[in-house]
Order: C-alpha cells, then structure tokens, then sequence
C-alpha cells in the first residue's frame, strides 16, 4: 500500500500496526522515525508499480480556497496548473482503491465534489477543520469518536517556517480510522455498497427481506468483523478497533511473558492466538457460545 506525499508516516504507521506493508512517500525525509517503510522521492514515479491501494495527500498550497487572495498570481505564474495536474495524477492513476485528501480546494469544481468531508471532532479531536475526500474503489470513513469543540487551533499557528508542513499533518485519530477501517474493508473482500450495508447496521434478515439474498457472512474472510452475525461485533467501527486494540496488546503480553518477539516460534503463536481468538469471541458473543 502506498500513502503519497506523507512525510510523517501517521497512516502508515498505523497501517503497519495492523500488518498491511504501507510505505510513505514524499520528496521529504520522513519524520515520524521509520525510514525503512519511506520511499524519499517524488509520488509520481511510484503510481504505476502495482499498488493494491493508495492513500494520496497531495499538496494543497496551490489549489486550497482558503489561499484565494494569491490565485491570481498563482494562476498567472502556472503554479496552481501543476498543483492541478498533479492532483489528477492520482486522481487518473490505475490503481482500484484510492482516497485522495485535501482541504476544501478548487479541484471540488475543476474536476468533481469530494465523496465525503470529515472534520478531526469526528475522531476525537476537539478542532475545526473540513477536510475532503475523493474516493475510488473505498467506501466512506465513518466517524469513530465525536467530541465537543470546534477550535481552529491550524488556523491560529504563528508564520514559521514548519507552519504549512505542521499544518498538513494528519490527525492521530483520522491516521487511525483510515487504518482500521480500510484494512478491515480489503480482508472483508465486500463491495463497497456491501461495506456500506454491514456499516449502517442492515441485519441479515433486513437484507434478505431487501433483496432476497443469502448472508453477508458468505462474502467475508475476516472472521471478528463478522463472527456468524451481520452486525459486526455488535458496535460497528467502535467494536472494530477495539478488536484491533485488544489484540495488539494481546500480542504485547505474549513478548512479555515468552521474553521473545511475535511470529518466531509459529507453533507458539498459533496456539496463543487460537486461545485468544476463542476468548474474544465469548466476551463479543456471550449468547452465541
């Protein structure tokens, strides 16, 4: 998976914590301590090398309304026309699941409206800050922690030489939903109105009654998303990453007890999982077991 024009690695470190293999990509060095899942060099030249999905952050310097005032020299110079093209590079590339973020920009009428805006106080952060997102292949994110607040703390920064790149930085808890969510959509090997579907809730016998057709179950290969029921683990995206979460630290135990990293006694870890895997789904499924 590639996640272009990231220079922090929020997305992909979390993408790693869930066992995708996500690289960024930025001109930049990376920040946030893990070059050897960077690719320092420009997005454009990774397009074509058959990516399963792609998570693009294209600059928006250029093409943002909130810059208006300069368009007019930008436009005259060229500078907003290569922000332009290179948005659409993305946008245009052959890759089937991409979600291209930006803020509200120009690209909303040159080329079409977002598929979704999200603001941070949808995933716990108590700020203001409309961001867009263009979508191919992915379904919408859902929001995962909606908080008081609507600060505008990006648009109060002091001028400084870091102000646009601490201005572009994503979200922990946006980083986090495009993690969980997206990695539980391509396990789950739906459709995205088939994701849609299972995310609003809609219940087997909802369906069938719908659309006559067999459970959703059938479609998925992500055993704890579904687990025998067409409502997830009963709490949608909330359930989701708790599951993540859970496991995560289930596998933190084992180095802890084991005094060995994760994955090299595999008969080990299979066991451990098995174990793990058996108690979760009594505590998300009492009544089933």
């Amino acid at each position: 998976m590639l996640i272009a024009c990231e220079e922090s690695q929020a997305v992909t470190i979390e993408m790693r914590k869930l066992g995708i293999e996500a690289y960024s990509c930025d001109i930049e060095p990376c920040s946030g301590g893990h070059p050897e899942w960077h690719i320092q060099g420009d997005a454009l030249e990774q397009l074509d090398k058959g990516w399963d999905m792609m998570i693009a952050f294209p600059p928006c310097t250029h093409l943002a309304v909130s810059g208006a005032r300069w368009f007019k020299e930008k436009q005259q110079d060229g500078r907003q026309q290569k922000g332009i093209e290179f948005f659409m590079e993305f946008a245009n590339c052959k890759c089937e699941k991409v979600a291209i973020e930006n803020p509200v920009s120009i690209m909303s009428t040159i080329w079409r409206k977002p598929d979704q805006i999200i603001q941070p106080w949808m995933f716990g952060h108590g700020e203001q800050k409309a961001t867009c997102l263009w979508l191919k292949g992915l379904p919408e994110l859902e929001p995962t922690n909606i908080v008081q607040g609507r600060d505008q703390a990006i648009w109060k920064m002091s001028p400084s030489p870091e102000r646009a790149k601490l201005r572009s930085k994503t979200f922990p808890g946006i980083a986090k939903a495009f993690a969980t969510q997206y990695t539980a959509f391509i396990r789950s090997k739906m459709t995205v109105t088939q994701w849609s579907n299972l995310v609003k809730g809609e219940t087997m016998t909802d369906k069938k009654k719908r659309d006559g057709s067999d459970s959703l179950n059938e479609l998925v290969s992500f055993p704890e998303l579904t687990n025998g029921s067409c409502d997830g683990l009963g709490c949608g995206w909330h359930g989701f990453e708790c599951w993540c979460d859970e496991w995560l630290e289930s596998r933190e135990e084992y180095q802890r007890q084991f005094k060995k990293p994760w994955g090299e006694d595999k008969k080990e870890c299979k066991a451990w999982e098995d174990a793990w895997r058996f108690s979760w789904n009594r505590y998300a499924h009492p009544k089933e077991n």
